[in-house]
């Protein structure tokens, strides 16, 4: 959200994606997510999306071994998203005020994956055994697991090759995929 001041438009809270405000410099858990409203020295205002720290239950060691990767999100809010928020809905009249120099980057979509950007349609390889791509939204997702170089086994499939049974999934209550190999 924004507000119009003498000197210009002043972002004041980000938008998580259900529509709550985020406190500028401030953060937000909701459903899972923790949401991070974040202003850079050079005025640019980001908006970062990341799974929420959970209670890990210890349980009994058995022989599978679930590997979980699951990285931060970064939607970049560009021009054309601040334009439209700041859009006047009701015919009011409006005061003309000096706009401040603004610095912002380009309306792209992009996503922050360990520490590097990613643009949308971008796929690649996450510790050898993920498939991941940047979605449309600004969100990484993962497309399959990778067994060798030439085997590749989608989410929520296995796959037995010799004496290895290689498994990749999603937990549905956690939306994390999880990839684990199991000698038979």
């Amino acid at each position: 959200m924004a507000k119009c001041t003498e000197k210009g438009v002043q972002i004041t809270d980000c938008i998580s994606d259900s529509g709550i405000p985020v406190p500028l410099n401030g953060s937000l858990v909701l459903t899972g997510v923790k949401y991070n409203c974040v202003m850079d020295a050079n005025g640019k205002v980001s908006l970062h999306r990341d799974a929420a720290p959970q209670q890990i239950a210890v349980t009994k060691a058995t022989t599978l071994s679930p590997v979980e990767i699951l990285g931060p999100m970064f939607k970049n809010f560009g021009a054309m998203d601040v334009d439209n928020l700041l859009a006047p809905k009701t015919p009011e009249p409006v005061q003309q005020v000096a706009a401040a120099e603004q610095m912002m980057e380009s309306p792209e979509t992009t996503c922050d994956f360990e520490g590097e950007n990613r643009k949308a349609g971008d796929v690649w390889v996450s510790d050898g055994i993920f498939t991941k791509k940047c979605t449309d939204d600004g969100a990484t997702v993962i497309l399959n697991c990778i067994v060798d170089d030439k085997t590749i086994i989608n989410v929520d499939t296995e796959l037995t090759l010799g004496k290895k049974t290689y498994k990749c999934y999603r937990k549905k209550t956690e939306n994390r995929v999880y990839y684990e190999v199991r000698i038979n």
